[in-house]
């Protein structure tokens, strides 16, 4: 199942609301995290990037872990210079919400798209230096 999937099945607030279920949220989005494809994601914070996460755990409460940033597709200018460390992400199954292809926690300011699909395609965009239609894709 696609996430979009996910949305026609379950309309309204059940997975878009900041307030949830979070043992539903739990049962619906686990097998996004624990299928990514090479464990490689698209994470936004204040940047985007194509990023790794590492250390990946998912908890009756939440899913957290440790984000490897591999390549960025956008750093705004006043930002000083994108992170070329780890750093850790997580939120709760309640507080997650989920868009079209993403899901994210607004609490925590991240988002990614986990799809493989998608994350695939704007690696070989990346790959030919290509970051204009790389986030065209997002």
């Amino acid at each position: 199942m696609r996430l979009n999937d996910l949305l026609t099945k379950y309309p309204g607030p059940a997975l878009q609301a900041s307030n949830g279920d979070a043992v539903f949220r739990r049962s619906v989005w686990t097998p996004f995290f624990e299928n990514l494809d090479e464990n490689k994601v698209i994470y936004r914070e204040r940047f985007i990037c194509l990023a790794k996460i590492e250390n990946i755990t998912i908890t009756d409460i939440g899913v957290g872990g440790l984000i490897v940033p591999l390549k960025y597709l956008y750093v705004p200018d006043y930002i000083r210079g994108a992170p070329k460390k780890s750093w850790g992400f997580g939120g709760g199954w309640a507080h997650m919400t989920q868009g079209a292809g993403t899901l994210g926690c607004k609490f925590s300011g991240w988002t990614i798209w986990p799809e493989a699909e998608r994350v695939q395609a704007i690696e070989t965009l990346l790959s030919q230096d290509d970051a204009e239609g790389a986030l065209e894709l997002l």
